[in-house]
């Protein structure tokens, strides 16, 4: 019997990004699809478009489950919507999330489905993710929020993640549900990723790096300093997060002098 994977997709007036993700992603599933291991469903949510993404997801791709989000909402809002209705109507065995922005590498779903085979489905995989320049900027971090480089050949662990390219098995959501959307930005993910770890989820990183942004975009809207202190408190302690926030502040209001 195969194992069932529903790809979920946000999009707000990035039309021909996200005409370009699913078709990558069809691209990709076809292989897999074809081996019998694995079967696809992919659904698009439309944030409050203005530029036709959602009649040209619908006429292009009759076989994706399109929706709109319910007005104007976060990215991450939007997702969950979209996320809380594909599971209520498909049990499925992974959930794959995927900023459509994002240009996949050949070979980025086989590589998260087959890691984790390895690791018997029990663990929320990142997948690593670049900026245009080459510059590792997204994918799993330790616990007091740097980015971990990807192992080449194996997965390796992490304490949490961003959640532009990540698989969740069914058997991770389960036990810690949707994101919770009162955060913005990193924090969002950071925080399902600290409420993994508390339900002993393991949180890993795939080998090598799957995907990257090809434009000079926001790739995510920033998280406000009182949400980053809150999860700076959870994560690492009133100390480390006092001395963030600070660090944080006198970046922000010092001048960056550069002769």
């Amino acid at each position: 019997m195969s194992l069932s994977v529903t790809i979920l997709v946000e999009g707000q007036n990035v039309r021909e990004r996200v005409i370009s993700c699913i078709e990558a992603c069809l691209r990709q599933i076809d292989t897999l699809a074809s081996s019998g291991k694995y079967s696809f469903n992919i659904w698009y949510i439309d944030n409050s478009s203005v530029d036709g993404s959602f009649d040209a997801v619908c006429e292009a791709y009759p076989s994706v489950k399109v929706r709109k989000a319910a007005g104007k909402m976060s990215g991450y809002a939007a997702l969950r919507q979209l996320w809380q209705e594909a599971s209520e109507t498909e049990n499925s065995d992974f959930y794959l999330l995927i900023d459509p922005r994002l240009e996949l590498q050949d070979g980025a779903i086989t590589c998260l489905l087959e890691n984790s085979s390895f690791l018997n489905h029990s663990a929320v995989i990142a997948g690593s993710v670049n900026d245009k320049n080459g510059e590792h900027i997204l994918g799993g971090r330790i616990k007091k929020g740097k980015l971990l480089p990807p192992d080449e050949i194996i997965p390796i662990p992490c304490h949490t993640f961003d959640g532009n390219l990540l698989l969740v098995p069914q058997s991770a959501f389960k036990t810690i549900g949707l994101p919770n959307t009162k955060y913005k930005g990193l924090t969002i993910a950071w925080n399902y990723g600290l409420r993994a770890k508390k339900a002993d989820v393991p949180r890993m990183i795939a080998p090598g790096i799957l995907a990257k942004y090809p434009e000079d975009i926001e790739i995510i809207e920033k998280s406000p300093l009182s949400q980053v202190f809150i999860y700076d408190i959870k994560s690492s302690g009133i100390i480390f997060a006092i001395r963030h926030f600070f660090m944080t502040v006198i970046k922000n209001v010092i001048p960056n002098k550069k002769k």
